[in-house]
């Protein structure tokens, strides 16, 4: 199973978030590129062997901040569109957003 989808049932953080956290970290950092499919809910409960209920919980988390999309009969995608990286500054602020993401999954706060 690719990296982007491993946890540690030892954090004091639930599953979910850490697959929300580290989803949203591989979304971010162009890891998963907008338009790409992602597992099945099926596939990475038993990739991760955990509950299906747990990996609904994330990809639905996700939909909500409009990460990714779930489309009947097709799949869940990646639906992030990072804005126009053009400027100096949206570059800038865009890896500051990656590196407070980063500290915070490893219990740091800015």
């Amino acid at each position: 199973m690719d990296p982007i989808y491993q946890i540690n049932p030892e954090l004091d953080v639930p599953i979910y978030q850490q697959l929300v956290d580290a989803i949203r970290l591989a979304v971010k950092k162009g890891t998963l590129q907008p338009n790409q499919q992602l597992p099945t809910v099926q596939e990475l409960s038993e990739a991760l062997s955990v509950a299906r209920g747990t990996i609904k919980r994330a990809y639905d988390e996700l939909e909500h901040e409009g990460l990714i999309e779930k489309v009947q009969g097709r799949g869940t995608f990646v639906r992030y569109q990072p804005a126009d990286s053009g400027s100096r500054k949206e570059q800038a602020m865009a890896a500051i957003d990656v590196l407070l993401d980063q500290l915070e999954d490893m219990g740091l706060s800015a």
